[in-house]
């Protein structure tokens, strides 16, 4: 950027730099950049003694596909593996050049110093912008009152959005990555996914499908091309003299993915809940789609929780898309509109 002129600052939320610890000792919950596991389990491509705090492991786990070398370390000290998510690197390099970058975690201060090793070991990222729960106003929820920036100018980059109950038109949610079994297994208890059609899906452990995420085109690759978009229009907005909101920005790329679509939704709402209430309705109006409430030429999806139900047969016949919730969940974090085809409603039981 010309001299003088304020950069955008991007803000990394709680697992942001690794899964974070549970009792202290065990990382078992998935994280936006990294994910964290025990490093006494089998699963996990090591155990014992490791080689030593925050070095990169000597034995990388056999037969994952897409898997990049030296991703995964070995914190001894702290009693538990870091694999980094595919593209870790790159993607704080080149957001870097256009965001002042900051870590903001849950964790211990000790456990976020680490993990900023770990991300940036030459400590030109981040030069000392890190923020742990010893630092944050509170122990519950994370707000940008500690970060020095304008509300205007932030960009939170976090897996879990609940955190931030008064910073969601900053946020970009981003799906959790899950390499160790454990970790996706603790999460999911966290989702109650069995009890609700519609609640967060979650993506399946690297070590057990043995295919790890795309650094090319996965989640980080799409949280930089949002970022330098948001980050584009902001300048853009200054220099026609217009008040630079980063958030309005977010907003309006994120209302585009499904502008001109109309949802049904069917046995994802529990009943006594009002449909406008239901997290995954917000989702689907952020994404720009309208909703309906009941059958009707307007409607263009409907998004059932199972396949039987008479909203799902009638969107059948009349021809509309009739997809899984899984879709709009796809949609949120890939910032576009997914092919309905792979996403289609789940049997009746």
């Amino acid at each position: 950027l010309p001299p003088g002129d304020a950069q955008p600052t991007v803000g990394g939320g709680e697992d942001a730099g690794a899964a974070k610890a549970n009792g202290g000792r065990v990382g078992a919950q998935g994280g936006g950049i990294a994910d964290g596991d025990d490093n006494g389990d089998d699963d996990n491509g090591g155990g014992g003694d490791g080689v030593g705090a925050g070095e990169q492991a000597s034995t990388q786990p056999g037969g994952v596909l897409g898997m990049e070398a030296s991703s995964l370390y070995d914190l001894a000290f702290m009693g538990m593996w870091t694999k980094l998510r595919p593209g870790a690197a790159d993607f704080l390099h080149e957001a870097a050049k256009i965001y002042e970058l900051s870590v903001y975690t849950m964790g211990a201060r000790a456990y976020a110093e680490q993990m900023a090793r770990i991300l940036d070991p030459r400590g030109v990222l981040f030069q000392g912008r890190i923020i742990s729960v010893d630092d944050s106003t509170s122990r519950r929820t994370k707000s940008t009152d500690v970060v020095l920036a304008d509300d205007r100018m932030v960009v939170i980059v976090d897996d879990t959005a609940a955190v931030w109950p008064t910073h969601a038109r900053n946020l970009f949610n981003v799906d959790r990555y899950h390499f160790f079994p454990s970790s996706r297994q603790v999460a999911a208890r966290g989702e109650r996914v069995a009890a609700d059609p519609g609640a967060r899906p979650q993506m399946d452990a690297v070590l057990e499908s043995r295919q790890d995420e795309s650094a090319d085109e996965g989640q980080l690759a799409t949280v930089l091309g949002v970022l330098r978009e948001a980050h584009a229009a902001y300048f853009e907005a200054a220099a026609a003299g217009q008040v630079a909101d980063v958030r309005e920005a977010l907003s309006a790329r994120r209302a585009r993915v499904l502008a001109g679509v109309t949802l049904l939704f069917t046995r994802v709402v529990p009943l006594g809940q009002r449909v406008e209430d239901h997290p995954l309705v917000h989702i689907a109006v952020q994404l720009g789609a309208a909703v309906a409430h009941a059958e009707g030429a307007e409607v263009t999806h409907v998004v059932a929780g199972a396949a039987g139900t008479s909203k799902a047969k009638w969107g059948a016949k009349a021809g509309k898309r009739v997809v899984s919730p899984k879709w709009l969940w796809a949609c949120h974090f890939g910032w576009r509109r997914c092919d309905e085809a792979a996403y289609p409603p789940a049997d009746d039981d």
